[in-house]
């Protein structure tokens, strides 16, 4: 199966998003973004496997993301043409440090109704405006929501069968991004952490035992820029623009 650079795929769109508070909302719909092919592929992306210890007692997933900003743009391009189109998407991850080589958005499962199999609805559009972050974002306004109001995150294998230690260690996909509100909640964070003018370089959405940032049962993700204190792949290193906080 050919694959489409996600890069090249995303390129042409980039441009027309708004970096700061002063420039004008954008619209996403169907018509905004490019078709999606049925493979993409990107060295520009590595996620390594890691853990969360939070006590003696509990200790859980988590992904370390680490790419250039614009990277993180396409990925949110990516699950917002999913959305729209109601498809699946693969992304494979061909950098040679990446541990995590497939990401699958699982588009058919976004717009599905919660509690109806079979019924879904369908996004006719959206409105991004470009925001400030914090290291954690939606901390702690959703204590007042749901948790399932957030993005999913599930590390596995190609079968979806972990069941041996062998299996647990050898997971390298990455299935998400759960409810329509959790994934499009996440296209625009990733949004926001690619736009020129940021200046978080971490990004950290935790589970149950921190800063929420998950929906239950998910896998934890970190997201890294260039620059940021946690950065460690010097292949993809871009001159620093601003300072980790």
């Amino acid at each position: 199966m050919n694959e489409t650079k996600l890069e090249t795929w995303a390129a042409p769109f980039l441009t027309t998003i708004p970096d700061t508070h002063d420039d004008s909302g954008y619209t996403f719909n169907a018509a905004t973004l490019p078709a999606l092919p049925p493979l993409l592929s990107s060295a520009g992306l590595v996620i390594k496997r890691s853990e969360h210890t939070y006590a003696p007692s509990y200790r859980v997933d988590m992904l370390e993301w680490y790419a250039r900003r614009e990277l993180f743009s396409c990925v949110g391009l990516a699950i917002f043409a999913c959305a729209f189109e109601q498809k699946a998407l693969e992304i494979s991850l061909t950098h040679e440090e990446t541990e995590v080589l497939t990401i699958i958005i699982d588009g058919t499962d976004i717009c599905r109704l919660s509690g109806f199999m079979d019924s879904r609805f369908k996004l006719e559009s959206f409105e991004y405006w470009p925001g400030t972050i914090t290291k954690h974002p939606w901390w702690p306004d959703i204590e007042s929501g749901s948790p399932y109001d957030l993005p999913w995150f599930c590390l596995t294998n190609r079968d979806d069968f972990v069941v041996t230690e062998e299996h647990w260690k050898a997971r390298d996909l990455l299935r998400g991004f759960g409810s329509i509100r959790g994934s499009l909640r996440l296209a625009e964070l990733l949004l926001n952490i690619g736009r020129p003018s940021n200046q978080r370089l971490e990004v950290a959405l935790e589970g149950e035992g921190g800063y929420r940032g998950v929906a239950p049962n998910s896998t934890e993700c970190t997201f890294w820029l260039p620059g940021s204190c946690g950065w460690c792949v010097d292949s993809l290193d871009e001159k620093p623009t601003h300072d980790s906080a």
